[in-house]
């Protein structure tokens, strides 16, 4: 019989992450005044002191900590790093008086100029090889950081995901573990650019994958304290990045910017976020980007006289069923908002899972709103067309308190 598909355990891997902040806390204060000193941060004050921040610099400031608190941290994939590593040869002076690049949303700019060209560098365009070259990383006891450029690139370096990366730990009877933190760009909603190659979110593909956990946060503060959890949870982990939501402040008016949580604090996998716990008229399931979409509509919806719960999975694999449980019994009417297409979709998941066990609970037919089951089309009428939208939540939910 061989062993089980992870190791991650909620209370040790909080412990771990508690023991690494206690050994590096005075240590990582002094390296953010060093690197102000240098430029590399507009401010010498650690993000949790700074005003609420949006998603794509709460990564930043959460791989700057994972970098700080280990030495071990390796991030590397496509034009991730600042400069070709040759400019390195040139000297200080001359890179002092260059931009760098980091990333093409910048989610990992001043990485490589803070901690050099063998810690954080580019690869090939290889997917396949930039997921083999974290196998061996992780295998030699270091944790890396392989960055897809979007999920729609994954489909190269699937087998070295699905078949190599999460079946180890089961394989090997729990004797080798591959950790590694597998960040990568998805969904649409990109006002009018991205379409047919960039704008993938069918989550259903990775979350039937044993052995991988799979992260969707919707601010800034569930980046950062997801990400502590993945990094000392000892599995590997898919870390999707909302497109839509790197730089956005606000969705339709309402405000997504978060506050960076102190450093202690982490998120364990499978627990969900509650907003408007009162309200008990319907639920509505959701995570990234359909987030802050579905709490605009609730918003709305409360104008109209329905109230509605609003639960943030934030982890897709697991997802937490206790809460969904407590919210269908308090609600008795559901609604799944999901950028994922319907077959074998996020969205169905959850509504067969509602069905099995909370069948009796229910007071009208699960709803599940989708993508189509196509690919993105080029522009806002792409978007709008082959996208679930705001209006589209509030016509649901309409119709769903009036069955």
């Amino acid at each position: 019989m061989l062993g089980k598909a992870y190791s991650y355990n909620a209370v040790s891997a909080q412990y771990k992450w508690q023991k690494l902040v206690d050994e590096k806390r005075d240590y990582r204060l002094e390296k953010y005044k060093e690197f102000h000193k240098k430029g590399i941060f507009d401010t010498d004050e650690p993000p949790e002191n700074q005003p609420p921040m949006t998603l794509r610099i709460a990564i930043n400031y959460s791989l700057f900590d994972f970098f700080i608190l280990s030495d071990d941290t390796l991030l590397f994939g496509e034009d991730v790093a600042d400069f070709p590593k040759e400019t390195f040869e040139k000297g200080e002076d001359v890179i002092s008086k260059l931009k760098g690049k980091g990333g093409v949303f910048l989610a990992t700019r001043n990485l490589q100029r803070a901690f050099g060209p063998k810690r954080v560098f580019n690869t090939p365009l290889d997917e396949a090889g930039i997921l083999g070259r974290a196998i061996g990383h992780a295998y030699q006891g270091r944790m890396p950081f392989p960055e897809i450029q979007f999920i729609d690139y994954m489909s190269p370096g699937y087998q070295q995901l699905k078949d190599r990366i999460a079946t180890a730990y089961q394989r090997s009877n729990a004797k080798v573990r591959l950790p590694m933190i597998i960040r990568t760009s998805y969904g649409g909603y990109k006002q009018g650019a991205g379409a047919m190659w960039h704008s993938e979110a069918n989550l259903g593909a990775f979350i039937n994958i044993p052995g991988l956990h799979v992260l969707i946060p919707s601010n800034a503060a569930d980046a950062a304290g997801l990400l502590r959890t993945a990094f000392v949870c000892g599995d590997p982990v898919l870390h999707c990045e909302a497109v839509a939501l790197y730089n956005r402040r606000d969705w339709e008016g309402y405000n997504i910017l978060a506050k960076y949580p102190p450093l202690e604090e982490s998120i364990p996998f499978g627990r969900a976020r509650v907003y408007n716990k009162e309200a008990t008229d319907q639920v509505i399931i959701s995570y990234g980007i359909q987030l802050p979409m579905s709490l605009k509509a609730a918003e709305i919806l409360s104008e109209k006289g329905i109230n509605a719960r609003v639960l943030d999975l934030r982890t897709v694999k697991p997802i937490d069923w206790e809460s969904i449980g407590e919210a269908i019994r308090d609600c008795s009417r559901v609604l799944i908002v999901s950028e994922d297409r319907y077959y074998g979709g996020v969205g169905p998941t959850i509504s067969a899972h509602i069905s099995e066990h909370y069948f009796d609970c229910l007071d009208a037919p699960v709803r599940v709103l989708h993508a189509q089951d196509c690919r993105v089309a080029y522009g806002l009428d792409g978007d709008a067309i082959c996208l679930p939208q705001t209006v589209d939540v509030i016509t649901a939910a309409t119709e769903l308190a009036g069955y």
